[in-house]
């Protein structure tokens, strides 16, 4: 690990850490304009994405675009806050479409015998490599479960 990774692995932690914490008390603490995902209590069970306006005691405000909503910690089984890079998923993303694209385009040539088998396969695996690579450096960002106050969840 060279010491530029090293120093944005330090910047995301310290950077979640700010975001979104549950205290060892009964208490729960967000900063504003942290991206939340909530996810309520049956029988609703539907997820409620937006940016933190406020926590007004047991109460989380949100905005998503011009739409203002209140929510009760209590009606909550999961709190997410929006964290740093999935690095793994992204390779991963960019390895199949990569790999996707190279068997289409690959696999027409080889029906027409433009390439070998042993020269398509190299391709698709390399193809494979340089697209999970380039998924790797531009990974989506992951979401981060926070435990709610009072229950452990």
């Amino acid at each position: 690990m060279n010491v530029r990774s090293l120093l944005v692995c330090v910047a995301v932690v310290a950077f979640q850490a700010r975001g979104a914490r549950a205290q060892s008390g009964a208490t729960l603490s967000i900063d504003a304009e942290t991206e939340v995902r909530l996810t309520l209590r049956p029988p609703a069970t539907e997820r409620m994405n937006g940016r933190v306006v406020r926590l007004a005691g047991d109460t989380i405000v949100l905005h998503d675009g011009d739409v203002v909503t209140r929510t009760a910690i209590a009606d909550l089984v999961a709190l997410e806050v929006r964290g740093g890079e999935d690095k793994r998923r992204g390779f991963l993303i960019g390895a199949g479409v990569a790999t996707t694209i190279t068997a289409v385009f690959g696999g027409i040539d080889v029906s027409k015998g433009n390439i070998s088998r042993d020269d398509f396969v190299g391709t698709m695996i390399g193809n494979a490599l340089i697209g999970g690579l380039v998924g790797y450096a531009f990974a989506p960002k992951g979401w981060e479960r926070i435990p709610l106050p009072g229950t452990g969840r």
